[in-house]
Formats: C-alpha cells, structure tokens, sequence
C-alpha cells in the first residue's frame, strides 16, 4: 500500500499499490489561469464562459455571456479549450468543474482556470477527483482573500490527486458516468414537473374549475363567482411568536414544544414535521410565544419573506413568522399556501424594504386574495398536491442518488472498493 505524500496525509487514506500519488502538474500537459480582467460582452459571438455560468458538471449556456471575435482570439492567447479540457472555478464558487464539451468554441471567463490533462489520467476521472472530498480538503486549506476569496493556482498545482493504472481509471469513469447520467436524467424530469406546476398553479388561480366566464380583479382575472377578500378575514387567529431569551437555559434544556425558526421552513417542502429545537413551557411562558395548533399555517413576514409551511404538530415560532389559523368554513390552509406559492413574486410590491425585505403583521393580513367556495379549495388543494407527491418522490430519488455516488466516489476513487477488470 502506498503511503499518503505529506501534504495529504491528514485524509488518512491508504492506496493499492498499483495506485500513485501524483500532483495535477504531473498528470497535465496544460495548466493556463484565465486573463486577469473582465471582458467586454457583446449581444453575440463566442461563449465566455465565468462562473456565473457553471454548475458541478454542467456549463449552463442559457447564462453564458459572448463575446466578440477579437476579444476571443485574445483570450485563447495562452491555450485554445478544446473537448474533454477541464474548467475549474479558483475564486467564488471554488471548486466548481466543468469538461469542455465537443464542437462548441468558448474562452476563459475571470476566475476560471483550465487544465489539459496528459496521458497518465483520463479527463472525466480527473474531473472526478477534482469533485471529490480528497481533492477540496487539500484546496480549503490554501483559501485566501478577504473580499474576494480564491485559491493560488500555483497551489493548486502542487495538490495531489490518486491515480490508478487507466484501465482501472475506464472502468471507475464507466460507473460514475453512468451514474451521472441518471442523476441528469431526473433532474430533468424534475424541472419538467415543477414548470408543469407552475402551469398548473397559472391555469387553477386564473381560472378556476369549470368556469366560462371571468372578471379582471387587483390579483388578476379571475372566475366571475369568486370573491376577493383581505386573507385576515379569513383568519380566526393570526399572531406572530416570539424568542425566549437564549441565556436562560431553563427556557430551552430538555424542553418539548416545537420552536420553528426561518430555517426549519426554508427546509421544509410543505409539511413542517419537527423542529431543530425546542422549548419549555417556561421558556413559552416568558416570551411571547404561543402554542399554533397542529394543521395551521406557518407564514414568514421577514428573514426569508413568504417562507411557509402546514404544521403536522402543535408549534410555537419565534417573531419572524406568523402562526395563522383559518376558519375552515372560508379558507383551506393548504389552498393559501398553494396561492402564496404561486404569488410569492408579488408580495415584495408590499415589502418593507431594510437589509431584507419584510412584511408587519398589518400589511399582511390586509393582502387581497381569492376566495373560491370551500369545495373548490379542495379540489384544486388536491391536484397540486397530486403533483407535489410526484414531484417530492422524484426529488428523494434525486437525493438517494447523489447520496450513492458520493459513498462510490469514496470508495472507488481511493481504491477501497476496486473494480473488475475485464
């Protein structure tokens, strides 16, 4: 087994003996920095491509900005890309990587570098480890700046990648590809499924179901039977929480009522299941904190404006979010949340805007909204949740996934699980 070089022995990992360690100089032919200014972009031309337009893996050209043909041949000046070259971001998103893909010419955007790789590596398996843990745990460590962070690429040419013999490097690339190619596939699917919500929400607020004749209101065209009403009529209660003072520890230790903070509805689809802390009666008690039943409405007015969710258990929330609860016999709270979903763009034409935009409590319960008969809440409540259903199966399978090929990329780009060569 191979020992680790000095510089990465923090990672503890052991390689096979046919592996080696090798720098990203050693296993280049090219390694090129970007030129050091910004561009001038024009309507049309060449692709410049920076890191406003890349995703791991994926060079977004929708994003990408052109440039003309002079300033092109001026930035090919030190390497032209060319297909299976491999982009990586140093400043900004660091880390970020990208093949060059076929048939398509671009240049080096700001605080974009490029490597070509040599014969000893394959490009898409250098790519991977560029991605890897073992390759980010050796560049975090080299971060500088303070306005604008970024690594040195005379750093980065002295970090080590393993690098098993190439046929091993095929099959490993085989896997992964693969895999990635699944893991696009869904996403694609998932995209298609939240833009036909998107329809969906467009035609159901608009016009309703079963509807021929329509009205123009202040939200829009609507069905003629709706109504508009201030969502605080609808409301039997709607009153924002309130913070327990954090240093007194019997406000918190071993308590047991739900604490919703903007977080715990920023990492929630739709239904808010748990919390990340609790209180305590006492601590509930000397704040203004209270009990939101379960089945509520949660809706955040500042921090993240028109961050919500539908509480499956009794919750108490801090300041920043309104606990509402409607009169069942006028609103459904998942149909509103549905409806804010669908015009969350709007409700920053009522923000108060200071660092964040915010809402007060009596602006908000002030909002125009619609207001179908209960038995259509319910039917259009139940086909975008329909949706929601498919959409959240294809989004854990996405997860599942990624999950799947980081534990692979682990232990196949380190030797710990090797492959069969054929």
């Amino acid at each position: 087994m191979n020992r680790l070089p000095k510089i990465a022995k923090n990672l503890q990992i052991s390689l096979p003996v046919d592996w080696k360690w090798l720098t990203t100089e050693e296993v280049s032919d090219e390694i090129v920095d970007c030129l050091h200014s910004t561009p001038k972009f024009s309507d049309s031309g060449k692709y410049c491509i920076d890191t406003t337009c890349i995703e791991p893996e994926r060079i977004l050209f929708n994003k990408a900005r052109f440039v003309s043909e002079e300033i092109y041949q001026d930035r090919i000046r030190r390497l032209k890309p060319q297909e299976s070259d491999i982009l990586f971001s140093r400043e900004g998103t660091i880390g970020t990587t990208v093949l060059v893909p076929p048939n398509i010419d671009i240049c080096l955007g700001q605080r974009m570098m490029m490597f070509r790789t040599n014969k000893d590596i394959l490009s898409y398996f250098f790519l991977q480890v560029l991605n890897s843990y073992i390759f980010r745990r050796q560049w975090e460590s080299l971060i500088t700046g303070t306005a604008a962070l970024h690594v040195n690429i005379r750093d980065i040419k002295k970090l080590y990648l393993p690098v098993p013999p190439i046929n091993e490097q095929d099959k490993i690339v085989s896997i992964l590809y693969n895999l990635n190619k699944i893991i696009i596939i869904t996403e694609k699917v998932t995209d298609y499924l939240l833009n036909l919500k998107r329809g969906l929400m467009q035609r159901l607020f608009t016009e309703g179901i079963g509807h021929n004749e329509f009205k123009e209101t202040r939200v829009g065209k609507i069905p003629e039977e709706w109504e508009i009403q201030k969502i605080g009529e609808l409301a039997i209660k709607m009153k924002s929480g309130g913070t327990p003072l954090t240093r007194i520890k019997e406000y918190y230790d071993n308590g047991e009522i739900p604490f919703v903070k903007i977080e715990d509805l920023s990492s929630t689809r739709k239904f808010l299941i748990n919390t990340r802390i609790e209180i305590t009666k006492e601590g509930l008690d000397n704040s203004n904190a209270w009990i939101v039943p379960k089945n509520s409405w949660l809706f955040a007015i500042y921090g993240s404006l028109g961050e919500q969710a539908i509480n499956k258990i009794e919750v108490s929330t801090n300041q920043a979010i309104l606990g509402i609860i409607l009169d069942r016999n006028l609103g459904l709270p998942e149909f509103y949340y549905y409806w804010f979903e669908y015009w969350k763009n709007q409700l920053q034409r009522y923000a108060i805007t200071t660092t964040q935009p915010n809402l007060s409590k009596q602006i908000f319960e002030k909002l125009k909204v619609v207001k179908p008969n209960i038995e259509e809440q319910n039917v259009i409540t139940e086909i975008l949740s329909s949706t929601d259903d498919i959409i959240e199966k294809e989004i854990i399978y996405m997860k599942n996934l990624k999950i799947i090929k980081k534990g692979l990329m682990q232990d196949l780009l380190t030797g710990k699980k090797r492959v069969q060569i054929n």
